[in-house]
């Protein structure tokens, strides 16, 4: 958490203050699935050492494009260079989306967009989203 503050003071809220638009690839809400969820170390008390540490810096808005776990691992065989989760059984890929899910669900920041969807209809969803 140490690394994110850092990153978060040196390099988002300056950018923000200038009046940019920042866009992570993961962030918060990773943490609060991966972590607290998949790993079973328990989402609330994630989420608790976040407001903690990080002063409960989150992001206006999130993405969240969901897949099947079987979209997910067809789309991991056809990737060039892999990682420790490509490997992994596909009920891990469905406990991270149930954990997405959950931390979503009636939470105005996220807007879920099915990853299925064409390139322009995700980019389009996106820039209505943002009003850009």
């Amino acid at each position: 958490m140490a690394a994110r503050l850092n990153h978060i003071n040196k390099v988002i809220k300056p950018a923000l203050k200038a009046g940019k638009i920042v866009i992570s690839d993961r962030f918060a809400d990773s943490t609060f699935v991966y972590q607290g969820f998949v790993n079973n170390y328990g989402m609330q008390k994630t989420i608790s050492l976040h407001k903690i540490f990080l002063d409960n810096f989150l992001p206006q808005k999130t993405f969240l494009f969901l897949l099947s776990p079987k979209q997910i691992n067809k789309r991991l065989q056809n990737r060039k260079i892999s990682n420790k989760y490509d490997k992994i059984n596909p009920s891990f890929h469905a406990k991270v989306i149930k954990g997405y899910k959950k931390l979503s669900n009636n939470n105005k920041r996220f807007c879920i967009i099915k990853g299925d969807n064409s390139i322009k209809y995700i980019h389009d969803k996106i820039v209505k989203e943002l009003n850009i």
